[in-house]
């Protein structure tokens, strides 16, 4: 039997971050939403649907808690690939395992290192009961909602849940055993934009084109031709180029985002490609 675990005494000493992937509109299909939990006050910190567990959905969670709360002390997570690499750790202990995983070099390490974050890995599922027990109330109300509502797409959950959590925390969350809060204010000099982006190496040709999974893209910047920058991709403001510091357009010339040979990009990320940028091109020829 699994022991309980303590509470944290104060707000913002320990977020607990998990997805839940589930019917939501009640019709068959599956996404998953992502979500963080304070443990000390059982307050919801953010939550983001996406078509599944990812990268782009944690990176809003954390967009979220960080603007509307603060920097908490600690995460506790589980070893999904979001937040730990994929490779085996052969010969090594399961304690062993875990304590390499925190080290290792990965975005979500990196955030959290350069924010002076603890990151604490779970055994068990058992381990982060707090937003387990979240997830169980969530799926008995939030479908219910959504059909009421008529909400069936996750653009409509996402705008709806950016409001609801307050509501949801107003009835749910409990006092902490310590009044001192432990958030900590989003350092002036963090690029919450670019931090909390998914990033790809490329370059462009003579023309200012670059191929980006097997698609015709045109970077809108000055002196383009052969520039080498990174190409940035999030929820927030879908697909953008970061030369030296500072924000360009990219169009998408010709190409459609479909599958390949090869190709590895998720289908999160080209659903959230063609969101920003596909509509758009294909209203030129309505």
């Amino acid at each position: 039997m699994h022991k309980p675990r303590d509470e944290r005494p104060q707000e913002g000493e320990l977020v607990q971050m998990d997805a839940s992937c589930h019917d939501w509109f009640m019709n068959g299909q599956y996404e998953s939403i992502h979500g963080g939990i304070d443990d000390a006050t059982h307050k919801i910190t953010g939550l983001y649907m996406c078509l599944n567990e990812c990268r782009l959905g944690y990176n809003e969670v954390l967009r979220q808690t960080w603007t509307r709360y603060g920097v908490p002390g600690a995460y506790y997570i589980d070893r999904h690939s979001s937040f730990v690499a994929s490779k085996r750790k052969k010969g090594r202990s399961l304690t062993e395992r875990l304590e390499f995983s925190k080290n290792e070099t990965t975005h979500f390490n990196d955030l959290c290192r350069d924010l002076n974050i603890e990151v604490i890995l779970a055994l068990s599922a058992q381990g982060k009961g707090r937003i387990e027990r979240l997830w169980q109330t969530l799926q008995g109300k939030l479908p219910f909602i959504f059909r009421y509502l008529e909400i069936n797409s996750i653009d409509a959950a996402n705008e709806y849940l950016c409001s609801w959590v307050d509501s949801f925390n107003a009835r749910f969350k409990v006092a902490a055993r310590d009044s001192v809060k432990a958030w900590r204010e989003l350092p002036s000099w963090f690029d919450l934009d670019y931090r909390l982006s998914v990033k790809f190496s490329c370059h462009t040709d003579s023309m200012g084109y670059f191929i980006f999974h097997g698609c015709d893209f045109r970077l809108v910047a000055p002196q383009r031709a052969y520039r080498k920058f990174e190409l940035c991709l999030s929820e927030a403001f879908g697909l953008r180029a970061y030369i030296d510091g500072r924000w360009y357009a990219v169009e998408l010339d010709r190409g459609f985002l479909q599958d390949v040979r090869g190709d590895t990009m998720p289908i999160v990320e080209k659903d959230l490609i063609a969101r920003y940028l596909l509509s758009d091109l294909h209203s030129e020829y309505a």
